[in-house]
């Protein structure tokens, strides 16, 4: 059956006859399963990796303007259920020739500095980095081929809880990026840059925490599609990793080895699938 088809009846059983009538034109489902087998110190645990599945639709505004909806839902494939136990995006974006406006819970624009982050994880240990943020407003744009994005966010307090600045650009093969974040506390800023020689992409970054703490990361993608990366999230610990990723025909199999000093070292076979 059409994913259109699917995802329209799924969100009409689930929102009733008005949200079905506001999206049903142009609504798309997508989803990801991630189960992983995971062994460290001889102990073997079947786990999940972020599974999640989604909805999104998006409507013309007529003068090169677009708003677009999104609903995306965590679960756990490791224990069949677990519905909603981790934080996923929801949001609505207002998009143009301008740029863009996403209101509710996105991805962080801290990752624009992220370019080590390459052997299966996602925060190389990186002082002040996030992954996505709740209750949030993200303005983005591109001055002169410098990409701006700008986010605040609202915990019900007086004023904004925390706020964030990114940015990145392009130099030929290489890629620069950074960002600041103030949660009202602490300070942290991030940079890193990536290009690619001879076949070798070559990532780097470096982190800054208003408390003294800082953090640094290297990343390299070989020819043949190996990827290690070892990093120090400023306790003074290098952690290493390694991933080989396998074509099974429809699907990945993921092989990565972490040794996380002082944990004990960790074997993981992850399957991904695309929905």
């Amino acid at each position: 059956m059409n994913k259109k088809l699917i995802a329209a009846a799924v969100a009409a059983a689930v929102a009733g006859p008005t949200l079905m009538s506001a999206a049903s034109a142009d609504v798309s489902v997508y989803g990801a399963l991630y189960p992983r087998l995971a062994v460290s110190d001889g102990d073997v645990t079947l786990e999940d990796a972020g599974s999640r599945f989604g909805f999104k639709s998006s409507t013309d505004m007529g003068n090169g303007n677009t708003v677009s909806g999104l609903i995306e839902v965590g679960f756990n494939t490791a224990t069949a259920g677990d519905i909603g136990g981790t934080s996923r995006k929801g949001n609505i974006s207002y998009s143009g020739d301008w740029g863009s406006a996403t209101i509710g819970g996105t991805g962080s624009v801290m990752a624009a500095a992220i370019k080590a982050c390459v052997a299966g994880g996602q925060t190389c240990n990186q002082v002040g980095y996030q992954g996505r943020v709740a209750s949030s407003l993200t303005l983005s744009g591109d001055l002169g081929g410098l990409s701006v994005d700008a986010q605040t966010l609202f915990d019900g307090t007086d004023g904004v809880a925390s706020w964030a600045l990114a940015t990145s650009v392009g130099f030929g093969a290489m890629s620069v990026g950074a960002a600041y974040r103030d949660d009202g506390t602490d300070q942290f800023t991030n940079v890193g840059a990536s290009t690619t020689l001879a076949g070798v992409y070559v990532g780097v970054e470096m982190g800054d925490s208003s408390d003294g703490t800082d953090s640094w990361g290297v990343g390299l993608k070989l020819p043949g599609g190996l990827k290690v990366g070892i990093d120090n999230g400023g306790d003074d610990n290098q952690d290493v990793s390694a991933s080989y990723d396998i074509d099974l025909g429809g699907s990945t199999l993921s092989l990565r080895i972490h040794d996380n000093e002082p944990a004990d070292t960790v074997v993981k076979a992850q399957f991904n699938y695309s929905l």
